[in-house]
Order: structure tokens, then sequence, then C-alpha cells
């Protein structure tokens, strides 16, 4: 077994991890994937990157270790998410093998197993910006999403009932 990781602080919430499976007796067979696991590090590199030490001060989020609850419904909601729309046609997404939810109050890791799309795709970071091929070609995505979303209403409405991004989850601009 091999891992690497592959997030090069693209994220803010996650280490991704190019993983790789080994067969011993069949040097043929060989299994990649991605593993992806929450972690408060990638969003600490981004602020040391992004802001000065009075906005960091400011963030409320980190006070009482509410980073990890945080951390925690946002991966959990990614695990639901995965759950529920999995099987939706025409929806370019990852296919995903396992989801373990992350309980941090229970020393409880998240995970998630994923498809590895490396050289099909490309990730485009934090700072990158989109041209208008690639927006548009979001919103044809996102319309087709969204009209299946309407088909299948019982699967997901009020599966989701706090916001990810709420008042413990800002920056105080004064």
């Amino acid at each position: 077994v091999t891992a690497r990781d592959i997030s090069e602080n693209k994220g803010f919430a996650s280490r991704i991890f190019k993983t790789n499976i080994y067969i011993e007796n069949n040097p043929e067979s060989v299994y990649n994937f991605v593993m992806k696991i929450p972690t408060s590090d990638c969003m600490n590199h981004v602020m040391d990157e992004t802001m000065d030490k009075d906005n960091k001060d400011s963030i409320v989020m980190m006070q009482d270790g509410k980073l990890d609850e945080k951390l925690a419904q946002i991966h959990n909601v990614e695990c639901d998410f995965y759950g529920i729309f999995k099987d939706i046609k025409g929806l370019p997404m990852a296919r995903v093998m396992y989801t373990q939810k992350f309980l941090p109050q229970e020393n409880r890791i998240g995970v998630i197993f994923m498809e590895d799309l490396s050289g099909k795709m490309d990730i485009l970071g934090i700072f990158g910006s989109l041209n208008v091929h690639q927006i548009k070609t979001i919103v044809k995505h996102l319309a087709a999403f969204h009209a299946q979303l309407y088909n299948m209403e019982e699967k997901w409405k009020n599966r989701f009932p706090f916001k990810v991004i709420d008042e413990d989850f800002v920056i105080d601009d004064g």
C-alpha cells in the first residue's frame, strides 16, 4: 500500500491522498483510489497565506474546539451527499466507494474513499479563476442536477437542517 499527499494546500478542509494497493502475488493488479481526510491543517495554511494577524485572531470558530465540530459538519454533509446522490445519471462526480463520518467526540476520524481522477481532470485551487466556457459547463450541470432534485425531493428534503457557513464560521470585519 502506498499513499501520497496530493492536496498541496489546494483545499481548505481536507487532505487528499492518492492511494495504491498492490497485490503481492499479482503485480498486474493495482487498485488506485483517493482517500480524503478532513483536517484543520489546510485551513490554517490558507489563513496564514491570506490574512493578517488581526483577522486570524477574530475568527470565532477557532475558539473552544469549534473548528473540529465545523469540519465534522462539513465532512458529514459531504458523506450524506454522496450517499443520497451517487446514482444520479449525468452528474460529473467521482465514484465513491466508502464514507466514514467524522465524530470528534468519539475520536473517530472521517474518511472518504473515491475514484482517482488523476489525469482526467485538474484542480483549480482556492485562488484560481474560471473562464466563460467553464462557467457555462458548470451552469449546465447544475441545471441538470436541480432538475433531477425536483423528482427526488423525498430523499433529500429536510436532511440538511443546518448551515455549513453560519455565525460561528465567520470573519469579524469589525
